[in-house]
């Protein structure tokens, strides 16, 4: 086994470290040390199989680990379960596959912790689009060389299906898939503009590119969401009362109607046309005996009084042109000695 082990890491050695500066140490217990003599630093590859990387230097943003990708489809950094899925992987082309993506969101690691507001309008002034990367891989190009100084290229996506069907280096079952992939557009925010909306979800990398963290997005629409159901509630209740109101207001006048034959009471006549949208002719009839004053009142919805019509006759008719209304709905009622009579409903477009 230690022998095993002592040719592994020969071989390793070969590849990762130089010739100048190499250090290689196999302990009694078969942990294996490469550039290092000590089960600390370097690359420590423990009995069990774990391995550690522990670079002697650091540098900001330096590199810790870097995998070459020959192609964009590439896999790299694979995980492979007993059944030989590959559930997660990083592509060439800067793609992670994986099953499910979970971040660390404990309530212990957070603090200054502050509620949401004004996100309805945050998500208001996002613009959504779709788009291409800037030199984005559509061919992928392999170049190596035999031992005998041959040198082959392979193409491994072309326009022509053919192509791919018949590269031996292409398994049969990729090719539709990377044909689909050739011309898909990707869709997603532009990260300047998001900066200017929502400058906490956005990063400046050493290269000066921008880069959105987009689960972060996610709490912005949880709260929009919440702040446009509270405005729905409003408007349903709103609208119920209103619905209410004027279920009142025609029980109230079926119930004046059935009584006004026999009773010889005053009468407010629905407003024709409605809707209207020029003028409209609102007819009535005073039944009272004596009259010291009557009118007709117009209110918008809210009961605020909107136009006074004052009444010297017991039998007549007034006229509202549109011009004097904003278009809407609008009640209008009967008032006789102080006492409402009905109160009837009109509608003005446009």
């Amino acid at each position: 086994m230690k022998k095993y082990i002592y040719l592994i890491s020969i071989a390793t050695f070969a590849l990762f470290s130089n010739a100048t500066q190499a250090q290689i140490k196999i302990h009694d217990d078969n942990h294996v040390s490469l550039t290092s003599l000590t089960k600390g630093g370097g690359v420590q590859i423990y009995p069990n199989g774990y391995t550690v990387f522990q670079p002697a230097v650091y540098t900001s943003w330096g590199w810790m680990n870097l995998v070459y990708a020959p192609l964009s489809t590439s896999k790299c950094w694979i995980v492979r379960d007993n059944a030989g899925n590959h559930t997660f992987h990083v592509r060439g082309n800067g793609d992670v596959v994986c099953n499910v993506l979970y971040e660390l969101s404990d309530e212990s690691v957070k603090t200054n912790v502050s509620n949401i507001t004004s996100a309805s309008e945050k998500i208001m002034n996002l613009q959504g689009v779709y788009f291409d990367f800037i030199n984005e891989t559509k061919q992928d190009t392999l170049v190596f060389t035999d031992k005998y100084g041959n040198t082959y290229t392979y193409i491994t996506n072309t326009d022509n299906p053919d192509d791919l069907l018949n590269n031996e280096n292409i398994d049969s079952d990729a090719v539709n898939a990377v044909i689909s992939e050739r011309n898909r557009h990707h869709m997603g925010l532009i990260a300047q503009e998001v900066e200017q909306v929502v400058p906490e979800v956005v990063r400046t990398q050493t290269d000066g590119k921008k880069a959105v963290a987009y689960s972060s997005l996610v709490p912005l629409l949880i709260e929009a969401f919440k702040e446009q159901q509270v405005r729905i509630n409003e408007l349903e209740q709103y609208i119920q009362n209103c619905c209410e109101f004027n279920d009142n207001i025609k029980s109230k006048s079926t119930e004046m109607q059935n009584s006004e034959s026999t009773n010889n009471a005053s009468i407010l006549f629905q407003n024709t046309p409605n809707p209207f949208n020029q003028s409209t002719i609102i007819s009535y009839e005073i039944g009272e005996k004596s009259i010291s004053e009557a009118q007709i009142f117009v209110f918008d919805l809210n009961g605020k009084l909107l136009k006074t019509y004052p009444l010297t006759t017991t039998k007549g008719n007034i006229q509202i042109n549109a011009n004097e209304l904003e278009p809407g709905m609008y009640l209008y009622s009967l008032v006789v000695n102080k006492k409402e009579i009905d109160t009837k409903r009109m509608i003005l477009t446009q």
